[in-house]
């Protein structure tokens, strides 16, 4: 951010920097279906980071807010705004940021695209900004106040992250495109910021955001003990099967509600070709264990791999069925793969069936559901075939996607 702001040669007396979250529906639609949302977090580190530095930032999410807002907002200060930042992520993001830059531009605004997107594409992101920015890492806690945070976490959870990154090596992940090194914060820092928000809105209860936050166990563990001595609870977490060793389970018993930890796939053929750290016959017997410390489970599938046959799918459904007899509350949740760019499943599959375009044209329709413009994604796959397995997909969740609220 140093380096935008030098090179930007901003003028001292434009002190503002608006920083907006893009949505890929409108915020009408959104706030029909939902009333929680996990926090504008890259946002809110960024805007840490720039109040660090003198400026003073408004942060406009919109899934939450119009673009009429947003464009009075930049109307009213055009004179002391240094530029606009957005977050930006493959899919109707795209077409969404282009709006917002567009609507800066009327305002002759200078604008930053950050975010995951411009991470992978720097220099198609280029073509429509005026600078790409990488993402931050932070320590201390955020500005809760920037998104109105309240005591209901409505419209916003108390969604923290205590680190960045995976240690694992999965081909289809998303991190493998970044290539970065997991980053930790401290216990202390994470505690800290814990402190402030039960202090702050009377909050005990988080959502915890790491791809993986059992990665560094002692930390975690450090984590979760502080927790228990402040009464604080996790409402979600995400873990991978390694790392629920017997000190961490015994750590999460009474704090942790519910664990998901995806294994990809009921086929151990399918697992070890997307080099999954997943042993199946294990992933029963360990549910049980965190089920006996009362925390429930949800494990993700992913079916439509490139190298999938239908015998690998007609195993999910027993193996869902075995969870659930033993499990009452077990929520199995399947969903259909797609291209992500520059995995490397994803050059696997662009050997075989051609390389994909870098443009942003063709990346802002990627999505996991089944349409026609979705299929550029799954080549090897028909459309009556993609259907299929959105249907497949649909039927096993109407009957394990079932949320039994603790």
């Amino acid at each position: 951010m140093k380096e935008i702001i030098e090179q930007f040669n901003l003028d001292p007396l434009r002190n503002k920097v608006v920083l907006v979250n893009p949505s890929q529906y409108s915020h009408v639609q959104i706030k029909k279906e939902y009333t929680q949302f996990v926090p504008p977090i890259s946002s809110m580190t960024v805007s840490a980071n720039l109040e660090s530095r003198g400026y003073q930032t408004e942060i406009f999410d919109m899934r939450i807010s119009s673009q009429e807002e947003l464009e009075f907002y930049l109307k009213e200060n055009q004179s002391d705004i240094a530029f606009v930042g957005l977050t930006v992520f493959v899919g109707a993001y795209i077409s969404a940021s282009r709006e917002i830059t567009k609507l800066a531009k009327k305002y002759d605004l200078k604008v930053v695209w950050g975010g995951p997107l411009p991470d992978v594409f720097p220099e198609s992101c280029l073509k429509e900004c005026d600078a790409v920015s990488g993402a931050m890492n932070y320590e201390h806690a955020l500005d809760w106040s920037k998104v109105g945070m309240n005591k209901i976490q409505e419209p916003f959870l108390a969604y923290l992250f205590t680190s960045m990154g995976c240690p694992y090596r999965c081909t289809f992940c998303y991190l493998q495109s970044e290539k970065k090194k997991t980053y930790f914060r401290t216990a202390e820092s994470v505690i800290s910021e814990m402190d402030i928000l039960n202090k702050d809105y009377g909050i005990s209860e988080f959502q915890i955001g790491d791809d993986n936050f059992f990665t560094n166990k002692p930390r975690s563990i450090e984590i979760l003990n502080t927790m228990r001595e402040k009464g604080y609870t996790i409402s979600k977490v995400i873990g991978a099967q390694n790392d629920f060793t017997p000190p961490i389970v015994e750590a999460m018993s009474g704090i942790v509600k519910t664990v998901i930890f995806s294994i990809e796939s009921a086929s151990q053929r399918i697992i070890k070709r997307i080099k999954k750290p997943v042993k199946l016959e294990k992933v029963q017997a360990l549910n049980e264990l965190l089920s006996s410390h009362n925390i429930s489970i949800i494990n993700n599938i992913i079916i439509g791999w490139p190298f999938e046959e239908q015998e690998d799918r007609d195993k999910i459904l027993p193996l869902f069925k075995s969870m659930k007899e033993s499990i009452p509350d077990f929520r199995g949740i399947v969903y259909v793969y797609t291209s992500l760019p520059k995995t490397p499943l994803t050059y696997e599959v662009e050997e075989k069936y051609g390389k994909f375009p870098e443009d942003l044209d063709f990346w802002d329709d990627c999505e996991f559901e089944a349409n026609e413009a979705t299929l550029k994604y799954r080549p090897w796959l028909t459309m009556e075939m993609q259907e299929k397995l959105c249907d497949e997909a649909a039927a096993i969740n109407k009957i394990y996607n079932i949320s039994k609220n603790r």
